[in-house]
């Protein structure tokens, strides 16, 4: 908060784009009473909600890994076939 405090935009903030991990989900918790405060403290009165949102590059990044793996499985069990034949 008080690098957002020193740029002068901690009231301006109402969003995250997170790789989705559990601390940043619990970041975002930790942090979302803070802001609301300094929205109030600038006397903007809007609510501040979960707008936390899956980097979608971090999500197909995912998604490659895990098809990425299963092809490295189907390949070694290949292997394995045809070495005992």
């Amino acid at each position: 908060m008080a690098i957002l405090r020193e740029y002068g935009i901690a009231h301006k903030t109402f969003g995250w784009t997170t790789d989705g991990a559990a601390n940043m989900k619990a970041f975002f918790n930790d942090i979302k009473p803070e802001l609301q405060l300094e929205r109030q403290s600038q006397n903007v009165n809007t609510q501040v909600s979960e707008f936390r949102l899956r980097c979608v590059c971090h999500v197909m990044n995912n998604v490659a890994e895990v098809g990425v793996e299963d092809d490295l499985k189907i390949v070694s069990r290949k292997c394995e076939i045809r070495t005992k034949a």
